[in-house]
């Protein structure tokens, strides 16, 4: 394949200083080294078109950037402090995640487990402090990490994306949007090894991810298909509606530090969530929906955990209209009494089936990255609730 990465990049700058425009890479097979998209500019994939990331460690440098999880950002397309930056198809883009990692190493022998690497770029498409980010009708494969970043971005639209990562490849989250607000996500089919889609404060725990629609999706994931809040994070005013999770290792999550985090303002209606447990070392145990306000710091995280500042983890989060088939029961687990403020399940209908196959952490609830699971009791209900008042409406075990 042809290296592309002088012309595209020359061709980018220039439209940025003419005050904007497309750059269209045309139908054919193509390889880039890492691109700096510019203010105004639009990248065009047109059909028939396979760009494809250099797969060579040494094509790679740090962009500038120290993440609070993932240290010096490596990327393979990335904006900083952009205005006007769109990303398009209808081609291909294709991320080379496969050449970073052991094909042959996987870190148990368990069939589906992660398998291991020694580097990799991190944020390989990445937008850093940027505002109106349109993303649009493209095809996505083969990413190594996170595949789309967007970290304190506003103003972000996320449409017709068709996203094939593989299920063995760690952390491939389709997106994960970081202290971002007025975002949206629509129309997108999304397979990935971790989150599908991610709501989060990872890059700086004081600015709330907030303001978010995610909608017409559908989702599969070897970890968490939607993972909305984590640990110190602020989320608020959410809306999921019409999303089917199908076979992943948990639909929804919700993980929040107690006192330090914070999930409010959510509403989950008319999906489809679908649990089945993935062999190996992913987060997720076959669950359709899971709540936990349970301890889980993360010491390697370069920002020190923030000191205690809401009473409650979670408020004001609903569930109307959702049917779920699981391996597990919904799960909702506080550390303490008084954590979880106006949270409701409304029309949820519950489809409980036994483990198909073996399962190493047994019939529990995994509240990972906390040090220790919770057992299932049985009989089990659909509905497993510890230190958490919940107001449940018309909530049903299918027949």
């Amino acid at each position: 394949m042809k290296d592309i990465t002088e012309e595209l990049q020359a061709r980018i700058d220039a439209a940025s200083r003419a005050g904007g425009g497309e750059v269209v890479v045309a139908a054919g097979e193509w390889t880039f080294r890492p691109l700096e998209l510019k203010s105004g500019v639009c990248l065009a994939l047109a059909a028939g078109c396979v760009l494809t990331a250099s797969g060579k460690r040494s094509d790679y440098h740090p962009v500038g950037i120290d993440h609070n999880e993932m240290g010096q950002v490596y990327s393979a397309l990335y904006a900083k402090h952009g205005a006007d930056v769109s990303l398009r198809g209808p081609g291909t883009l294709d991320l080379h995640g496969d050449a970073f990692y052991h094909l042959d190493k996987p870190s148990s022998d368990d069939p589906e487990a992660p398998l291991t690497y020694d580097w990799r770029p991190n944020q390989p498409i990445f937008f850093h402090q940027c505002t109106n980010v349109r993303v649009h009708d493209l095809n996505v494969r083969n990413a190594p990490c996170w595949t789309f970043s967007f970290d304190r971005c506003q103003s972000v639209q996320v449409r017709g994306l068709n996203i094939r990562n593989s299920l063995r490849l760690p952390n491939n989250d389709g997106m994960h949007f970081c202290a971002c607000r007025d975002v949206l996500v629509t129309g997108c089919d999304i397979v990935a090894g971790d989150d599908c889609v991610a709501l989060s404060s990872i890059t700086d725990w004081n600015i709330p991810c907030q303001d978010v629609v995610i909608t017409d999706c559908v989702f599969q994931s070897a970890s968490k298909a939607m993972s909305i809040g984590y640990m110190h994070s602020i989320v608020r005013n959410v809306l999921v509606a019409n999303v089917v999770v199908k076979a992943s290792n948990r639909a929804f999550v919700s993980m929040v530090h107690p006192h330090t985090g914070l999930v409010e303002n959510v509403r989950v209606t008319n999906c489809l969530l679908e649990g089945r447990h993935y062999g190996g070392n992913w987060w997720g145990n076959g669950e359709a929906i899971v709540l936990m306000a349970t301890p889980h710091d993360i010491p390697a995280y370069r920002d020190p955990m923030p000191a205690p500042r809401f009473e409650q983890s979670f408020r004001n989060v609903h569930f109307d209209q959702i049917n779920c088939r699981a391996e597990r029961p919904l799960a909702f687990v506080g550390q303490e009494p008084g954590l979880f403020q106006g949270v409701s399940l409304n029309r949820v209908v519950i489809d409980l089936y036994d483990d198909p196959r073996p399962n190493a952490k047994g019939d529990t609830i995994d509240l990972s990255p906390g040090p220790k699971n919770l057992q299932v009791p049985r009989p089990s209900t659909g509905v497993l609730q510890v230190n958490a008042d919940l107001r449940l409406t018309d909530v049903s075990m299918a027949l």
